[in-house]
């Protein structure tokens, strides 16, 4: 006999139930200025008007329709992969793949937590990431962004119905619901209408991470949608069209008047100021594609908590031994959703010349380090030498450093015995 689909064990609670949940207004989205300030210096805006391009309340109450792409992972039952209908583009409708996970274990009394997990560039919807939330025992939702599908060898395959490849270009502004980020947001936000349609799953308790420009989207949907829990950006944030030599930085050659609509509609930035969750930020100072100034820029928007764990190098990559696998991703997930303890680092105050930070939550003595940079932004990505590190005394969970006159940035990076990382703001001066 055949097995009975992992989608058809957990039935869809009733059409009515979810559009009873939705919400009862659409989410006020706010939009940056359209002139250039400098990174690390404050989200100063000009003028705020409503530019939003998603209608929450609309997309919020639709119920795809999803259907088993008849294969799992590994062999097994619990993580299978779908498709469900998806945004329009070029006025069809779209079929998102996706994998699906629940964990082997039994079901809480009030559901799992589950998880939205968005790749990046040059990425799929990945089975064992969503392994790896399912064995932590989180259902785990992971899909496609960039119109492709994950065979039953997990491998990549262009999918005619997926949508638009990734890509941010000046064409895109001209019709921007027919765009990438449009439609991948889009899509995320009915990812959460899935998972709040199960009944293994507590709607309560459902957040998000992306990795690269799953960040990058991710920091527009927290945004956006108002029902995440807490969310986990990954490498990528807003403001990007403001790092100069960021080797993304070519995607914003347009021209002034392109630029002006995907600051207004497009950056991450636009969006961060609605949102009121907590968020951790991972990235590190090395990046060949995000500065630290740039994501600490966009984190300030949000009226939520920042936890940070800005470090002096981290790999940019998606796979688990990468940004996607951080054990302090799952640490902080569990700290939000049922309070197990975590190591944790306020962002920090700078006084009188002198970083000085809290730190709870470690198990054993912890290591504390200053890393400054006296480089303008403009030279971070040309060298790996732009940042220099410095001892912090650290004394019954207090951190505090000297930063030299010279510095133009700095954090704090906090480590444990067991390896886990976290770090305090990335200060401007």
């Amino acid at each position: 006999m055949r097995r009975r689909s992992l989608w058809r064990r957990r039935v869809l609670k009733g059409e009515q139930n979810m559009l009873r949940k939705t919400a009862l207004a659409a989410a006020v989205l706010l939009a940056c200025c359209s002139g250039l300030t400098a990174c690390g210096k404050g989200g100063e805006t000009s003028g705020e008007k409503d530019y939003s391009l998603w209608d929450f309340s609309a997309l919020s109450a639709q119920v795809p329709e999803v259907r088993e792409a008849g294969y799992s992972y590994d062999g097994g039952e619990n993580i299978e992969g779908i498709y469900f209908t998806g945004a329009e583009y070029n006025g069809e409708k779209t079929e998102i793949f996706a994998y699906l996970g629940v964990p082997e274990t039994q079901k809480p009394a009030d559901g799992y937590p589950a998880m939205v997990l968005v790749h990046g560039g040059l990425g799929q919807a990945y089975a064992d990431w969503v392994k790896l939330w399912t064995d932590r025992g989180y259902v785990a939702l992971s899909l496609s962004v960039d119109a492709n599908y994950t065979d039953s060898a997990n491998k990549a395959a262009a999918n005619p119905k997926g949508g638009p490849n990734i890509s941010v270009t000046a064409a895109d502004m001209t019709n921007p619901k027919n765009s990438w980020e449009y439609i991948s947001v889009a899509n995320i936000i009915v990812c959460n209408n899935i998972l709040r349609g199960r009944d293994d799953v507590d709607e309560s308790n459902i957040g998000i991470t992306g990795i690269s420009w799953g960040s990058y989207l991710t920091c527009i949907t927290v945004g956006v949608d108002n029902r995440f829990k807490f969310g986990i950006p990954v490498y990528g944030a807003g403001y990007m069209d403001e790092d100069p030599t960021s080797e993304l930085a070519g995607v914003f050659a347009m021209d002034d008047a392109a630029l002006n609509i995907y600051r207004e509609r497009f950056d991450p930035a636009a969006y961060m100021k609605n949102c009121e969750i907590p968020l951790m930020w991972f990235a590190g100072a090395n990046d060949f594609a995000f500065s630290l100034a740039c994501n600490q820029k966009c984190a300030d928007l949000n009226k939520g908590k920042n936890f940070f764990s800005w470090r002096d190098r981290l790999t940019h990559g998606q796979q688990p031994g990468d940004g996607s696998g951080l054990p302090e991703i799952f640490d902080f997930a569990d700290y939000q959703v049922s309070g197990a303890e975590m190591l944790r680092a306020d962002e920090g105050i700078f006084e009188n010349g002198i970083i000085s930070l809290n730190v709870s939550g470690a198990s054993g003595k912890i290591k504390a380090e200053l890393f400054w940079s006296s480089y303008p932004l403009e030279y971070w990505h040309d060298s790996g030498n732009v940042w220099t590190r410095g001892e912090a005394a650290c004394e019954n969970g207090k951190v505090t450093v000297s930063v030299p006159e010279e510095a133009l940035f700095a954090f704090v990076k906090v480590t444990a015995e067991d390896g886990s990382v976290v770090s305090s703001r990335c200060f401007s001066f």
